[in-house]
């Protein structure tokens, strides 16, 4: 969660709108989620985060007028800060990983067991939220890929390596600061260091990228 007393600000984008009014009211029964902005569908998505700038987003992977993976790299370009979970009803292999590599931070199953809230929390926080079912297939989908691409020098520096195996294992920027003793900033220093030199959007898809090519 946020260490301030500013709640976490939520926008979604869900075409349902059932779906999409109950995210909203779900949401809004807690004090530290905030919802700003409910659309339903993404075609003015660029306007949006623009004039919002949320916290984090939840994002319906198919809509009529620009499907989720497409509004998310626009999102991860005009507000890189902004994190992004995608929503969907199924759980296909590409979509999975074409969400992460263009920069969603998690990706979620929309069923009643899916806790959105908990979730929320999560990704504002430098989590990333992952249904079970979605992360076993991402592990073995990166096994059969280590096993078959050497490693490849990116060339970063000590501390980006520590800072980076740190996030392989799930910590928050917070814990990552408690577990090398260093400041909020500096690992949000290291961070946007690593993503530029493996080429990536956000920390989801560094994380991937890293196991995928064994930097650590």
């Amino acid at each position: 969660m946020k260490n301030t007393p500013n709640p976490i600000t939520v926008v979604i984008y869900e075409d349902t709108k059932d779906i999409r009014e109950g995210f909203t009211s779900l949401i809004s029964c807690f004090d530290d989620i905030k919802v700003i902005g409910a659309f339903a569908d993404a075609e003015k998505v660029a306007q949006q985060t623009d004039e919002l700038r949320p916290d984090v987003i939840l994002m319906d992977i198919q809509m009529q007028k620009r499907n989720g993976i497409e509004a998310t790299a626009i999102v991860k370009e005009i507000s890189p800060d902004t994190e992004v979970i995608i929503l969907t009803h199924h759980s296909e292999d590409e979509n999975v990983f074409n969400a992460l590599r263009y920069g969603a931070s998690g990706y979620l199953i929309k069923d009643a067991d899916t806790d959105i809230a908990g979730a929320v929390r999560m990704a504002a926080s430098g989590g990333a939220p992952i249904n079970t079912f979605i992360a076993r297939k991402a592990l073995e989908y990166f096994q059969r890929q280590l096993r078959s691409k050497p490693s490849i020098d990116y060339g970063l520096s000590k501390r980006e390596l520590e800072v980076l195996e740190s996030l392989i294992k799930g910590n928050s920027y917070k814990e990552v600061c408690s577990e090398l003793f260093i400041s909020l900033e500096t690992v949000r220093t290291h961070t946007k260091s690593i993503y530029k030199k493996l080429h990536v959007r956000s920390k989801t898809e560094a994380v991937l990228a890293a196991i995928q090519n064994k930097i650590v």
